[in-house]
């Protein structure tokens, strides 16, 4: 029952790419990083996006694509990333008139103040528009589940990069709204203990879930640099250890 709750998840990421497509009528175009395509293909299909009015779908290159229609660029938090593809549209800008709401980026998880910044100094605030995404854990298998955000562990554990991490509680609070709140919780590292901070946080801010029941007896967090073993596990995770050794996955 739990896995089919799980599988749900991708309908509620559904509901929030509808609500950032429609919020230009008509027909319009998608631009995707490669590194977005297959996490978005576990969302949602090409004949959902045809239903929300997208016409065309293209890679994020070098060159942004010349068509008459609206286009929604999908790319991940990345300052270097968005520099280049604003430096793009400027560049496009200064051939073609300007058409109102030409240019929508879509940041996965989130986009930082700092592209607000960016925006206002390339002079193209009100021209592009921004718009976060942080769509729900993806369900990749039986029981295993991502959130599909590269380079997640050098923004925190290298570079010490913290303004990521409350994308962590803001996913278990979504979560716990499919499957309950489950009545134990254990952290073990300082970023650990810091999204069960911020998930308590929500909980005192923003509604609870209303499911009596969890699915989920206990969540336990390890913060990576504490827990270099997993990754290494020949059979990936340790409830497939476990499997393998006891012969009992449960």
């Amino acid at each position: 029952m739990i896995y089919k709750k799980l599988s749900s998840l991708s309908e509620i990421s559904k509901a929030q790419i509808s609500k950032i497509l429609n919020s230009c009528s008509g027909l319009k175009d998608l631009v995707l990083d490669p590194k977005i395509i297959k996490p978005l293909e576990r969302i949602c299909g090409i004949r959902w996006l045809k239903a929300n009015y997208v016409e065309k779908i293209f890679k994020l290159e070098d060159n942004i694509p010349n068509s008459s229609n609206p286009q929604f660029y999908f790319i991940y938090t990345s300052l270097s990333t968005l520099k280049k593809l604003l430096q793009q549209i400027r560049l496009r800008l200064k051939n073609d008139a300007t058409v109102a709401d030409m240019y929508h980026i879509v940041i996965i998880p989130r986009f930082l103040y700092v592209f607000e910044n960016m925006l206002e100094e390339m002079g193209l605030f009100g021209v592009v528009k921004l718009y976060s995404l942080q769509w729900q854990p993806l369900h990749l298998d039986r029981g295993i589940l991502s959130l599909e955000i590269p380079n997640l562990y050098r923004r925190l554990f290298v570079q010490h990069d913290l303004s990521l991490l409350p994308i962590y509680a803001k996913s278990l609070w979504h979560l716990y709204f499919v499957i309950g709140k489950p009545r134990f919780h254990f952290a073990l590292g300082a970023h650990s203990i810091s999204v069960l901070k911020q998930l308590d946080t929500l909980y005192e801010n923003l509604p609870n879930t209303d499911k009596v029941e969890a699915d989920c007896g206990a969540v336990i967090m390890l913060d990576r640099n504490v827990d270099y073993v997993s990754a290494l596990l020949t059979p990936s995770t340790y409830t497939a250890l476990l499997n393998e050794v006891y012969g009992r996955c449960n």
